[in-house]
């Protein structure tokens, strides 16, 4: 079994530069929010854990560079994740069906938020959400 893995870079005005050519629509797909408490790390520094979960659930994995603070402020991130998504969704033709949410600690927060926000102003909804310790509150 091959590595399927995805990587997409958010640049600061929302353009997408993306490594990998789509995935055919009936593909299981995992977008990852990674834990970088919102101002470090990458998809490069958590490059091993993106390999295991492709292999481990036979799926492409979407592992997203959300901007960081402090030179992104919140709602930033959740912008981010949205794009993401309708990258996916609308430009991509994934059906939603086909996508699973996973975040860990802020990435988990992340995919909440993202979830929330998806189901509040009316978006089809991933098929599901792995939410590893998150961080949800945020007043702490």
């Amino acid at each position: 079994m091959g590595i399927k893995e995805w990587s997409v870079c958010i640049c600061m005005e929302g353009n997408f530069e993306s490594a990998s050519l789509s995935p055919p629509a009936e593909q299981k797909l995992i977008s990852v929010f990674f834990n970088r408490a919102y101002y470090m790390f990458s998809v490069e520094t958590h490059r091993l854990l993106t390999i295991a979960v492709s292999r481990y659930c036979d799926a492409r994995v979407f592992a997203i560079n959300y901007r960081l603070a402090p030179e992104t402020q919140f709602p930033g991130q959740l912008h981010d994740a949205v794009s993401a998504y309708m990258r996916l969704t609308v430009d991509l033709k994934i059906p939603p069906e086909n996508i699973i949410f996973a975040g860990d600690s802020a990435g988990g927060g992340l995919v909440l938020a993202t979830l929330l926000y998806l189901r509040d102003e009316g978006y089809p909804l991933p098929a599901g959400a792995i939410l590893m310790s998150p961080w949800v509150d945020l007043t702490m």
